[in-house]
């Protein structure tokens, strides 16, 4: 139970990447969601990732999940 509650109070970034999916957690903000750029809020910084044809597969309250 200690383990499901640590997972859910979690604030790191955690970023995976795996066969053109790319999987974003705890996330603050978004300040730009278009076709080929994506920036992200976080508590410390920004993240701004660049590419083509990126499709929102999963987008949830501090979550995203895109291809592209």
């Amino acid at each position: 139970m200690k383990r499901i509650k640590s997972y859910l109070n979690d604030t790191d970034f955690k970023l995976n990447i795996t066969n053109k999916i790319i999987h974003i957690d705890n996330i603050q903000s978004i300040s730009k969601l278009e076709d080929n750029i994506i920036s992200l809020n976080f508590e410390d910084f920004k993240l701004t990732i660049e590419g083509t044809n990126f499709t929102i597969k999963k987008l949830i309250e501090r979550e995203i999940l895109f291809t592209g």
